[in-house]
């Protein structure tokens, strides 16, 4: 039995060649995904490790705050630095200086401040065993004028030792001379960040806070172990009762390593998210090909079972096939996983992150789970065939034809309606509960709904095919349409792939439209001001000195900045860490704001938000029980915790602002937050004034800002957009593989479909069916098939994004919106995709020798 299902593949190697495909698709995504973030580890790790080297002992403030900013904790006198140099063991000391900036480049402009992509302002430090840039040309800076900068950053700016290089501070632009240029541990950079290095007086006042630094690095002297360091400098320092928290140089590379991977992880989870999208799909296609390859080798099957084959030998020769087809795919898609990630790497590169250059990581674990997911996916999808094929009796298999039965039974249709009723009372539930919670309750009850549809599939397909199929005419349509519907679960299987990749897509779609449609109209009831200026920036933004120059403005009325810093909320007021919640806080000027931005306060008001007060959404408001009068425990990075009480309570999103709609006035940020930015200044025009000028009045007053774009009502709107329409063809890049392995699973579908046609092909053209009709018959089934799966594939977006919008409600996506272009577009491209797939097995259909066609069994 083996050597003959091993022959049986070879003989049809062409069939199973294209079901393999699909496995090798969902496979190198997975294993590209898999070495390039492994790649990306080990580099990275490698990158710290090479930077903190020759530092054995850090010490820094206690207490960090972790927040939708990153982790963040307050700074400590630069006096240490001496206390920490004076302890016995102690070889060198030095403060350390990491701050955010914004360098500008040379013609002119400034980077998108995100994630991947930020400037670091550092302190050059003179012992060089503690500093982690190293000269590679030029000298270290001596005044605070100069700088030097990181090589790969001077190379990709095209700055060269002697220019002058700009930067934007806190303190306000200023202009270096460019002094030398140095590589960051053993690289020539930074990964996806620039690095500015002054000397330490300058850093300081640039970069953090005069007197202060972020820590203090000290290295041991020789025979003094760093444990040994840490141990004498919390004895010399007071330790946690002191604030201050020491660390040893590999517990601190360590963390930093630690934090790194945390940072990939959802660039790691986002992309297998794909790559399973992926698999499923593909899963279909091996279902659909070895159900086919069933009923078509019945008699041959039953002719064994005849001649002494037992039932589990003809299962178990099924599954070799798939588990033979799973093998072969799954090692080739792994191979083509290490090309593409490449490919992914320099995706990556254009997106701000270069990866450090240390070679290609492939993991046993890479290797394994690659395998595997192919091998299962492969045999998981070929056991129900199998078994089919494993009870096949011997006479009634010699005597049935090789078609499905077409008979889909009551059993079958009333399990489906079940789980789609069930999986609909679920979602609605999840609908009604909303947020959170309810998303989990949704998205369990949508998966009950897709599997009750698959399971319910063939059952709607002639009925829905003889809509679809109206159109088809004449006699290829109406044979064409014949075809489609003579084996719904055939069909129903071919198009469900289509079905999940189309839905995925006009999923993506509906939620994004629905999105764009609730921030426009939140930005119409909420937006009162006539002009925004807007830095770009999640972490940084302008020097505070912007709101003396607008204000200065005859053309000005009224102004409201907008700042955010990380900060720790304790509603219970007990203090304890499970009390406890890091998020945001925003600042506005709450005497103005009203005027310039509707955040519709429905208790208490924003007037009073000062000093001790605070304001809150109404959501988190709910959540916790607060009310206009509740005392809330803040503690900022700056500060010990500091008790503010809730003096109003609003209803409307701050577009830009803290997640948990905390916010104060600017004199309470102003004293406990030792980093002033304003990320975005509203400004309301003064009476008479036209738009057009004061539009240029406040250009020319942020000119000396590069970072600093001034919008009125509609490009504030669109620049917001534009955001999710950024987001949303990455998602379609992504999803476009879904829908490349559902039009092979067509094209793999009709291969077979033909050639289980051959005699009845030979036929038709005996009498008379020309070359052209028997190519327009194929791609009318074609084109059926992937009208089925798209308009399925469209009515489950229209739920699942009704579903997931309604959820959301509470989180400002508060209008369903339908884009039945794009919809209609996803459709026709389905359908053309379709055709276009039908293309090889059409053509062979018309070249069969109809005499040859007619003598096959």
């Amino acid at each position: 039995m083996v050597r003959l299902t091993l022959k049986e593949l070879w003989a049809h190697k062409l069939r199973y060649a294209l079901t393999g495909l699909a496995v090798v698709l969902g496979v190198a995504f997975m294993a590209g995904t898999m070495v390039l973030t492994d790649t990306m580890r080990v580099a990275f790790d490698r990158v710290v490790a090479s930077t903190t080297a020759g530092t054995d002992v850090v010490v820094r403030r206690a207490g960090a705050i972790d927040s939708n900013l990153g982790t963040v904790r307050a700074r400590v006198d630069a006096e240490l630095v001496d206390r920490i140099a004076a302890v016995d063991g102690v070889r060198a000391a030095a403060g350390s200086i990491q701050g955010m900036t914004q360098l500008v480049r040379a013609d002119g402009t400034v980077p998108t401040m995100t994630g991947l992509s930020v400037t670091i302002g550092a302190n050059w430090i003179d012992d060089p065993s503690l500093n982690p840039l190293s000269l590679v040309e030029g000298r270290a800076p001596r005044s605070g004028d100069e700088a030097v900068l990181d090589r790969r950053s001077a190379d990709d700016e095209g700055f060269a030792v002697g220019d002058e290089v700009t930067v934007l501070t806190e303190a306000g632009p200023h202009t270096f001379t460019l002094v030398g240029t140095a590589a960051y541990g053993d690289q020539g950079g930074v990964p996806g960040a620039t690095v500015v290095a002054t000397d330490t007086a300058t850093a300081q006042r640039l970069f953090a806070e005069p007197g202060r630094v972020d820590a203090v690095v000290a290295a041991g002297e020789e025979g003094v172990s760093p444990s040994a360091l840490r141990g004498r400098l919390e004895d010399a320092l007071g330790g946690p009762d002191a604030g201050l928290e020491v660390l040893t140089g590999a517990d601190d590379t360590a963390e930093r390593q630690a934090d790194l991977r945390e940072d990939l992880r959802f660039f790691d989870q986002f992309l297998l998210a794909f790559a399973y999208v992926a698999l499923f799909v593909g899963s279909f296609i091996i279902f659909n090909t070895f159900s086919i390859v069933v009923a078509q080798r019945a008699r041959e099957l039953a002719l064994l079972r005849a001649i002494g084959a037992q039932r589990s030998q003809i299962t178990r020769a099924v599954v070799l096939e798939a588990l033979v087809v799973g093998v072969v795919a799954a090692a080739i898609g792994l191979v083509a996983g290490i090309g593409l990630s490449y490919g992914l790497r320099a995706m990556l590169g254009a997106a701000g992150l270069d990866i450090p250059d240390a070679g290609m990581v492939l993991s046993s674990g890479t290797v394994v789970t690659s395998l595997a997911v192919g091998l299962v996916i492969s045999v998981v999808a070929a056991v129900v065939p199998a078994r089919r094929a494993g009870r096949l009796e011997p006479m009634a298999a010699l005597r049935a034809s090789a078609a499905e039965a077409p008979r889909i039974g009551r059993g079958r249709v009333a399990a489906g309606l079940a789980m789609v009723a069930a999986g609909g009372v679920t979602a609605v539930s999840g609908v009604v509960r909303g947020g959170g919670p309810g998303l989990r309750v949704l998205g369990a009850g949508t998966l009950a709904v897709l599997l009750g549809g698959l399971v319910l599939g063939p059952a709607i397909v002639r009925p829905v095919l003889a809509v679809l199929g109206a159109p088809a005419r004449g006699v290829t349509g109406r044979y064409a349409r014949g075809n489609a519907a003579r084996n719904p679960r055939r069909t129903s299987a071919t198009a469900a792939a289509l079905t999940i990749g189309v839905g995925l897509v006009g999923f993506i779609t509906i939620v994004a439209a629905s999105t764009r449609a609730s921030v426009g109209d939140l930005v119409d009831r909420s937006f009162r001001a006539d002009l925004v200026v807007e830095s770009g920036s999640w972490n940084q933004g302008f020097a505070v000195s912007v709101e003396d120059d607008l204000a200065a403005l005859p053309e000005v009325a009224a102004l409201s900045p907008m700042r955010r810093a990380a900060v720790e909320v304790d509603v219970t007021g007990t203090g304890r860490p499970g009390g406890t919640t890091g998020t945001d806080v925003v600042a506005v000027d709450t005497a103005a704001i009203d005027r310039l931005y509707d955040l519709d306060v429905t208790a208490g008001a924003l007037a009073d938000v000062r000093g001790d007060g605070v304001a809150v959404a109404r959501d988190t408001a709910g959540d916790d029980g607060l009310a206009v009068g509740s005392p809330v425990t803040f503690r900022f990075a700056g500060g010990p915790p500091v008790t503010l009480v809730v003096r109003a309570v609003y209803d409307e999103l701050l577009l830009g602002g803290s997640a948990d709609g905390w916010l104060v006035g600017l004199d309470t940020f102003t004293a406990h937050v030792p980093d002033q930015f304003d990320q975005r200044v509203f400004v309301a025009l003064a009476d008479g004034v036209r738009a057009a000028e004061g539009l240029a009045a406040v250009e020319d007053a942020v000119a000396a800002w590069p970072n600093a774009e001034v919008q009125d009502h509609a490009a504030f709107k669109e620049a917001i957009t534009d955001e999710i329409d950024q987001l949303l063809n990455l998602v379609y890049g992504l999803l476009a593989l879904a829908v490349v392995i559902a039009l092979i699973g067509i094209a793999n579908t009709l291969a077979l479909s033909v050639h289980e046609r051959t005699r009845e092909l030979g036929v038709l053209r005996a009498i008379g069916m020309l070359r052209r009709q028997v190519r327009a018959a194929v791609r009318w089934e074609a084109l059926l098939i992937a009208l089925l799966g798209a308009s399925v594939g469209v009515l489950l977006a229209l739920g699942g994004a009704w579903a997931i919008v309604a959820t959301l409600r509470d989180q400002g996506v508060t209008r369903f919106a339908v884009p039945g272009p794009a919809l209609a577009a996803i459709v026709a491209a389905a359908g053309l995709a379709g055709v276009l797939a039908a293309t090889g097995p059409a053509r062979r259909a018309a070249r069969l020798d109809v005499l040859q066609a007619i003598a096959t069994e």
